[in-house]
């Protein structure tokens, strides 16, 4: 575990806050239950001393392309996986059921389905507490040298995800999703004048690490959602829920 840079600086950490609506963590020493980050007040907000932050890096590999089959035509398949993809708000950007492919456009959570590690907060008395690298938005208020100061991170996630259909036998179709992961990562620093930015790139199956060497991968379930929607099926290739269950 390395000790977490914030707007290119280590830091050492007086509060941590994940904004409304967002997961936080419950102190634990492995991937905690989401629950929602609150600002500590109050009589024992004085008592705890909270010392620093440390990164660490995914655990596992990441997630690999969607794979379903199905029955008919390649070309008829992908006909009707566009269709439903349209019919569901999916952006469907590029359409070519003679050669075997369509692409779509996707902006979601990433905290739904990217993995960045965590961040852990370490505490005086020796407890942690883990907060996901992938929120979308937190804030982290620490301490540098004696000088206090606030640092508000957003992640941002653009995802092109790209169907192929090929034949597999006879009026068998097998559809291959995967994906281009574009992160955007805005740092606003009260200390600093201008907001830093940061933009890293990732094909499903790769990962890719921020200048603070926050790394980051996908984990599979977009690419298997985006299946899911479009031929009406649940595709099991790991354990992860179907988009709205």
């Amino acid at each position: 575990m390395a000790p977490l840079n914030i707007a290119g600086r280590p830091l050492c950490l007086v509060g941590l806050v994940i904004l409304a609506g967002l997961s936080a963590a419950c102190s634990s020493s492995s991937p905690p239950t989401a629950t929602r980050g609150i600002e500590p007040s109050g009589p024992a907000a004085s008592q705890v001393v909270l010392t620093r932050l440390i990164y660490t890096p995914p655990s596992g590999p990441p997630g690999n392309p969607a794979v379903v089959s199905g029955d008919g035509a390649p070309a008829q398949v992908l006909s009707d996986v566009a269709e439903a993809l349209r019919s569901r708000g999916v952006t469907v950007t590029q359409f070519d059921p003679e050669r075997g492919f369509l692409a779509a456009t996707v902006s979601r959570n990433p905290q739904e389905y990217i993995d960045c590690g965590w961040i852990v907060q370490l505490a005086a008395d020796g407890s942690t507490q883990q907060y996901p690298g992938s929120s979308p938005r937190l804030r982290l208020r620490a301490h540098d040298q004696g000088q206090a100061s606030t640092a508000r991170h957003l992640l941002e996630m653009e995802v092109r995800v790209v169907v192929t259909a090929a034949s597999s036998s006879a009026n068998r179709v097998r559809l291959v999703g995967a994906g281009d992961f574009v992160l955007i990562k805005t740092i606003e620093d009260e200390l600093t004048s201008l907001p830093q930015r940061a933009v890293i790139y990732f094909k499903t199956g790769q990962r890719d690490n921020f200048p603070e060497e926050m790394m980051c991968q996908s984990t599979g379930r977009l690419e298997r959602e985006i299946l899911n929607l479009g031929m009406g099926v649940r595709v099991t290739s790991q354990d992860v829920p179907a988009l709205g269950q």
